[in-house]
């Protein structure tokens, strides 16, 4: 399984992860963890980053918000939902 797929299927248990944790897990760097991510929000994954009370960046899986569905229209038109 690939580093992207797991880390998907990490954030897909629906609890928040920092890069380091990810890192952890994986024997792998944060900028390496920080990479898949962008894959996977390039891939059409709604990642949401938040800062934990640590000062840490957590990443989650999520829904898109009408924000988000309504910047997409807005970027690329309606051909980005058919």
């Amino acid at each position: 399984m690939s580093m992207q797929a797991k880390v998907l299927t990490k954030l897909q248990t629906g609890k928040a992860f920092t890069a380091s944790q990810f890192a952890g897990l994986f024997q792998s760097t944060e900028a390496s963890v920080a990479a898949r991510i962008s894959e996977l929000r390039k891939d059409g994954y709604a990642i949401y980053s938040n800062k934990a009370k640590s000062g840490k960046t957590t990443y989650r899986i999520g829904s898109p918000s009408r924000a988000m569905v309504a910047a997409a229209y807005n970027s690329a038109g309606s051909s980005v939902f058919s």
